[in-house]
């Protein structure tokens, strides 16, 4: 790597233009050394666009993504009513605000099955059900 270190100290002192030729002469230089050899002519060197599935599967997981985060969000005053049921302790809900989380919860488990899905990948424009408590 001594001769990509010496390229960059010659990038300090050079123009943008002349920067990025000196660097891509010593790239092409290390890659032929290598046995890669050179960078063909037109070659790609960023990320082409997203195809529509892509986007699409993407804001899909995004939606499942935010519907998890919202059923962890309560999942725990389910599983602390239970725990107390089984201790026969009084709850710290009611049965209908138990049953209300459950109904919730279910409801949020059925957002990708809705038409439209995923719509805007868990923003705005996702119809989330809305939280009880």
């Amino acid at each position: 790597m001594p001769a990509i270190k010496a390229a960059m100290n010659r990038i300090a002192g050079a123009s943008e233009s002349e920067g990025r030729d000196i660097l891509l002469d010593k790239i092409n230089m290390v890659a032929r050394q290598s046995g890669f050899g050179p960078l063909p002519e037109g070659a790609v060197t960023s990320i082409p666009p997203k195809t529509a599935e892509e986007m699409i599967a993407e804001r899909a997981c995004n939606v499942r993504e935010e519907r998890d985060a919202r059923i962890r969000e309560v999942r725990w005053l389910i599983e602390r009513h239970r725990d107390e049921q089984d201790e026969r302790r009084a709850t710290s809900l009611s049965m209908g605000q138990y049953q209300a989380l459950l109904t919730y919860i279910q409801a949020l488990r059925d957002v990708p099955a809705q038409s439209g899905f995923p719509w805007d990948g868990g923003g705005d424009g996702t119809p989330w059900p809305v939280k009880p408590l």
